[in-house]
């Protein structure tokens, strides 16, 4: 953004939301406040924080206190008609510099040794969150999952044992879910380990009125352990 361009926007956002350019903080202070800090070019700005209008100049930090916050980035391309806007939801940490540097992550610096990375905050779920807290509850709900999945799987697995001498039966009506699917069969013959099914209907889980495509009645043989007893 031209510098004279943004020589005109700060007064204007000033008058209209009564907010100006604070004077830098005094080094005690500053221990107290997060600073934001958007890319240091001449054509970004924060232009909102916690739905107030803020008028910042390009590049320039602004000091807030911890808590959190709620932050808008507006980036211009040669005119204020033609800018676009970023926003970002997060909780600020005292002694903390909150890098705006893309869409998707902040970079947290302290703000007293500008080098030393000290986390990133990465988009989760609505707001901008410690990427390592966010893989650790991604892995965390991932292994809750496996888990669930696991118990399903083995109070499954007790449920077709005990029901094996049903299955095992000339004529029993018998079913099957893959994939989203549900299939109907009838038990017509017996080997040791085996049944032989007549696989005779299939219908979508979701929605038990529709077929689906290509599927034609079959025989096969599989173990009676695979299938269940049709309620």
């Amino acid at each position: 953004m031209p510098l004279m361009l943004i020589a005109l926007l700060v007064p204007l956002v000033t008058a209209l939301t009564g907010c100006a350019s604070a004077p830098p903080l005094p080094l005690e202070k500053q221990k107290e406040y997060a600073l934001l800090l958007p890319r240091e070019n001449n054509s970004t700005m924060i232009s909102m924080i916690d739905g107030v209008g803020h008028g910042s100049l390009s590049g320039k930090g602004v000091d807030v206190l911890p808590g959190e916050r709620s932050i808008a980035i507006a980036t211009c391309f040669g005119s204020a008609n033609n800018c676009a806007t970023r926003y970002y939801k997060f909780y600020a940490e005292a002694g903390l510099e909150y890098r705006f540097v893309s869409t998707n992550s902040i970079d947290v610096y302290s703000r007293f040794e500008p080098t030393n990375l000290v986390d990133k905050l990465v988009a989760y779920r609505g707001t901008f969150s410690s990427s390592t807290k966010v893989q650790q509850e991604v892995a965390k709900r991932q292994q809750a999952e496996l888990e669930a999945k696991a118990a399903i799987d083995l109070a499954t697995n007790e449920r077709r044992k005990r029901d094996l001498p049903s299955v095992r039966k000339i004529g029993a009506r018998i079913c099957q879910e893959r994939q989203g699917v549900d299939y109907i069969g009838f038990v017509e013959s017996l080997a040791s380990e085996k049944v032989q099914i007549r696989i005779s209907n299939a219908f979508f889980k979701s929605n038990p009125n529709i077929i689906p495509g290509g599927f034609v009645p079959s025989i096969v043989w599989d173990s009676p352990l695979h299938w269940d007893l049709c309620e």
